[in-house]
């Protein structure tokens, strides 16, 4: 069995046990809601889903590979890089998503 601060270090990208309760819980949070109240039902749930998802996930992962040099001037903890997966994550994953839901007939078009 882990540790409560091998969680925390899970969870949170600084480790500490109290940040898990500010991004990581309202990330949580609004991903529960949007899967309980627009999952199928909506683009919107879909959208944001895989908003939160994709684009989120691999903003992560690119800007920490590529963003070391390319930081933005007004936030020097996000990078171009990250945010261009971002952009291109979402649009990708709820294109993807709404697409190949619409296609099994679980959504309207």
């Amino acid at each position: 069995m882990g540790s409560e601060s091998d969680l925390a270090g899970a969870i949170s990208r600084s480790g500490d046990a109290r940040e898990v309760l500010g991004g990581p819980f309202i990330y949580v949070l609004v991903f529960l809601l949007a899967t309980f109240f627009f999952w199928t039902d909506s683009p919107v749930g879909v959208v944001s889903l895989a908003t939160m998802a994709a684009g989120d996930g691999l903003a992560d992962l690119i800007g920490r590979r590529f963003g070391s040099s390319n930081k933005w001037f007004f936030n020097k903890d996000k990078s171009m890089a990250g945010s261009a997966a971002f952009v291109a994550g979402s649009f990708v994953g709820s294109s993807g998503l709404l697409f190949w839901l619409t296609s099994l007939g679980a959504m309207e078009p």
